[in-house]
C-alpha cells in the first residue's frame, strides 16, 4: 500500500465533513476539561474561604498532601476520582458542587498574599 491520495477515498465529502466533526469535538471537549478544572480550582478556593482554612488545614482535612492540594487550587493537575472524593467529604460538600461551573478567581501574584505591599 502506498501513501494516501485523492484518488483513495479519504478524501470524499463524508469522509472530510467526519474529520471536521472529530477536530470540533475535540476541541469542545478541551474547552470543557479545562473550564471544569478552573471551576473546581475557583470552589476550592471559596470553600476553604468561607471555612476560614488554610490550605494546609484544607488537605489535612481531605487527607492529602499539601503540595498536592496546592496543585488542585492552582488548576495544575486533573484529580481522581478518589481525591475528588476525599476533598468533597472534608468540606461536606458532593462532589458534583466541586465541578460545578464557577468564575474563576482573578489571579494573585505569586508569593505575596492578597493585600500585601512590596516594601520599597
Amino acid at each position: 500500500m502506498g501513501p494516501a491520495g485523492p484518488g483513495d477515498g479519504n478524501n470524499t465529502p463524508s469522509v472530510m465533513v467526519f474529520r471536521t466533526s472529530l477536530v470540533t469535538l475535540s476541541q469542545a471537549m478541551t474547552s470543557d476539561y479545562e473550564s471544569t478544572r478552573i471551576s473546581l480550582a475557583a470552589n476550592l478556593v471559596r470553600l476553604r474561604a468561607q471555612r476560614g482554612w488554610s490550605q494546609q488545614m484544607a488537605a489535612e482535612a481531605a487527607e492529602i498532601d499539601l503540595k498536592h492540594f496546592q496543585k488542585l487550587e492552582y488548576s495544575s493537575i486533573n484529580p481522581s476520582l478518589r481525591t475528588l472524593v476525599s476533598v468533597a467529604r472534608a468540606f461536606g460538600v458532593p462532589v458534583g458542587h466541586l465541578l460545578r461551573w464557577a468564575r474563576p478567581l482573578a489571579k494573585r501574584p505569586v508569593g505575596r498574599p492578597p493585600g500585601s505591599s512590596r516594601k520599597r
